[in-house]
Formats: C-alpha cells, sequence, structure tokens
C-alpha cells in the first residue's frame, strides 16, 4: 500500500519498486497497475495497466539517484517523459491517456562505481545496491532458548577462507576492473544472488586476480570496503 501515492488531481506516484499490483479508482475507471519486476536485483521495472474506462492522469515515476540514465517504453516504444527535479529528487512524468492493456518499461542505467568510505577505503556499489566479499562462515550456537530452534549463534570465518584482497581500479578504465554478472534465480534471491560483481584485486602476494562480490543482504560475514591501489598500466 506504501508502494504508491496519489495526490490531490488524482496523478498517481510509483515512489518505491518491487513485485506489487496496486487496485485503485481514479475518476469513474477502476484501475489496477501490476508491477513486474526483480528489482533490486534488475534495475528495469514492468508495469501493466488494466482499466474499466480510459484513464486520463498523470503517471509519475521516481528516478533514484543512481540511475544515470532512463529510458521508458510504452507499449515497446520508446517515449520521452518530462524529467523534474523536487526537493526529494527526481521523478518522470508521463502525461496522457492511458487504455486497458497499456505497458510502461522503465529502465534505469547504472554501472558499478566506487564509494569512499570515511577511512579512504572503497566500497562498490551497482544500482540499489552495496557489495561486499563474502566470507564463509562457520557459527556456534552458544546460548539456547527455551523455544526451539531459537538460539543465539556466534560466527567465525572458515578457516580456509581468504578475504585479505586490494581493490585494483583506473578511473579511466572502470569496465576493465568492475563487471557485473546475471545469473538465472534458482532459489530465494537472498540465499544466492541472481547478479554479482567480478572485482580486479590484489591477493596478499600481489597476485592480481577477480573476486565475486555478493550483494551486502546475502551474507553472515563479510568485507565490504577495500584499500585501493590506481593500476596506471595501459
Amino acid at each position: 500500500e506504501h508502494m504508491w501515492m496519489v495526490d490531490g488531481e488524482e496523478n498517481l506516484h510509483a515512489v518505491f519498486y518491487g513485485p506489487s499490483t496496486l487496485e485503485t479508482k481514479i475518476g469513474e475507471a477502476d484501475v489496477t497497475i501490476k508491477e513486474e519486476t526483480a528489482y533490486p536485483f534488475e534495475n528495469k521495472v514492468r508495469f501493466l495497466i488494466s482499466t474499466t474506462s480510459d484513464l486520463k492522469t498523470n503517471l509519475f515515476f521516481r528516478v533514484p539517484r543512481w540511475s544515470q540514465d532512463t529510458h521508458i517504453q510504452m507499449n515497446g516504444k520508446r517515449i520521452g517523459g518530462q524529467l523534474l527535479e523536487t526537493g526529494s529528487g527526481r521523478k518522470i512524468r508521463i502525461d496522457g491517456s492511458f487504455k486497458d492493456g497499456d505497458t510502461i518499461e522503465i529502465d534505469f542505467m547504472a554501472s558499478p562505481k566506487l564509494i569512499k568510505a570515511v577511512d579512504g577505503t572503497s566500497a562498490i556499489a551497482y544500482g540499489p545496491l552495496l557489495y561486499s566479499k563474502d566470507i564463509k562462515a562457520v557459527g556456534e550456537d552458544y546460548y539456547h532458548y527455551d523455544l526451539k530452534p531459537f538460539a543465539d549463534t556466534n560466527y567465525i570465518p572458515d578457516e580456509d577462507e581468504k578475504w585479505d584482497y586490494t581493490l585494483l581500479y583506473n578511473e579511466e578504465r572502470p569496465e576493465d576492473y568492475l563487471k557485473v554478472k546475471y545469473r538465472d534465480l534458482e532459489d530465494y534471491e537472498w540465499d544466492k544472488a541472481p547478479v554479482t560483481i567480478e572485482a580486479k584485486m590484489l591477493s596478499e602476494w600481489a597476485i592480481p586476480m577477480w573476486v565475486e562480490l555478493v550483494p551486502v543482504g546475502c551474507t553472515i560475514l563479510r568485507r565490504t570496503t577495500f584499500t585501493q591501489v590506481n593500476d596506471t598500466y595501459k
């Protein structure tokens, strides 16, 4: 119910993204808008409009701050939209009349980027997600509650796990150092994310290698920020 808002002129505002269905009434029309997306694991959202009569309204879609560009298609054809800067961020407005069966597809364009931490190290973000090196953990329960199986658990890194890496990077060629990888969704997405980032890093022996990073929410133990060195080799 909090994914959409309606203003005093009966314009609809999509403020959050995720699989959902909106059922509302605009004027004399009973309106249903179904949203299909794997957001935040993909940066594309698709809306299917069902309405009992032509829907005359403006649709507003929040543009995330990380989006470098926004591509919109309506019924498979590229359209423009008015980009609005507001006190709370950016929105795209689509004006007009919408019919039963109309579809709107929005691509928020993004690429991996570095985020500086206060200690000078760097984290890696892509779209709405922050990425980390997953550290294989070994858990040991240290307190068991009367209501089984609830317990407090301590986690420590597996003895064979490696996480001492240095991020290798060149801001003139970021695509050579950070690569987005997609895979089919096999299970619960937070157990095995359908999108990962491969980052070029230096091992503790200064050997260049690719290290897989996953969304922070997919980890128990993790390393999120890394010391960064600039690769001057061209």
